[in-house]
């Protein structure tokens, strides 16, 4: 059975990070297998993806959603000239919280296996240090940090176990809001991370490898765009579980857009 359609303010966290929220037997036992038993793959290997593929696609599919799940899911929005996806919720939902600690959006680093998949996947920078030797061999490296060397931070370790709001970008400048979803780790199929999969933006990788408060002489998004090409930088990947869905964000988003650009008339014989 799929788990009973919730709001997220519905959804309580449980009581372990890894532990299944609202999911069934068979599936809760097939991630537990998976988590404990299974040796990883070689971050090379085909197979790898092939894991990690099933299990995502091991996820309850969420299908007891008033109205239409997918479409809801598929209505597009844009925001406003000089603003963001933050501030853009703001304007529409302005009694909530939306810190970029409180969603998920993770722009040109999601991914689905199909169309109309309900669960993501969800890449950012696989924690490691860069070798000094690899940034002297990088055509991009400059004498003042060749020397030094530098540490990766994961952008998820955090938020492994939480349950956000899920918004992504479409192209041509649309957003969509894809339900309330939970972050589950996968390291342990690939604990020295993989390389950077084509549909995964190299800027946005080399974006989230940049620290907030970046040292002095740390690589550049030029270097670190270099670095994740070659391979010498590897990428983290991450379950994203839909949940749930908030309808009255999708009502908030659609208003807002149908002031922008109203809906044509219907037209009549």
């Amino acid at each position: 059975m799929a788990p009973p359609h919730r709001n997220s303010s519905q959804l309580a966290h449980p009581s372990s990070p890894n532990e299944p929220i609202q999911t069934t037997q068979t599936w809760e036992r097939l991630f537990q297998r998976n988590s404990l038993n299974d040796c990883p793959s070689s971050p090379n290997d085909m197979k790898l993806m092939l894991r990690i593929r099933d299990t995502v696609c091991a996820f309850p599919y969420i299908n007891d959603i008033p109205h239409s799940l997918d479409d809801m899911r598929k209505f597009k929005f844009t925001i406003a000239k000089g603003s963001d996806i933050y501030g853009h919720l703001k304007m529409a939902m302005p009694y909530r919280d939306w810190s970029s600690e409180g969603i998920f959006y993770f722009p040109g680093c999601v991914h689905q296996f199909t169309t109309n998949a309900q669960h993501f996947l969800a890449f950012g920078p696989h924690p490691q240090q860069i070798p000094s030797s690899d940034l002297q061999k990088s055509r991009y490296a400059s004498s003042s940090f060749a020397a030094t060397n530098h540490v990766i931070r994961s952008r998820f370790q955090h938020l492994y176990g939480t349950i956000c709001e899920l918004f992504v970008n479409r192209p041509n400048g649309y957003f969509c809001y894809a339900g309330t979803y939970k972050m589950y780790a996968l390291d342990y199929l690939m604990p020295n991370g993989i390389d950077r999969p084509d549909y995964v933006s190299l800027f946005s990788i080399a974006h989230a490898a940049t620290p907030p408060s970046q040292p002095r002489v740390f690589p550049n998004i030029i270097e670190l765009e270099a670095l994740y090409k070659t391979g010498v930088l590897k990428v983290e990947c991450a379950a994203l579980q839909l949940v749930g869905f908030d309808e009255s964000i999708y009502r908030a988003v659609k208003r807002v857009q149908t002031a922008k650009v109203p809906q044509k008339p219907a037209k009549y014989l």
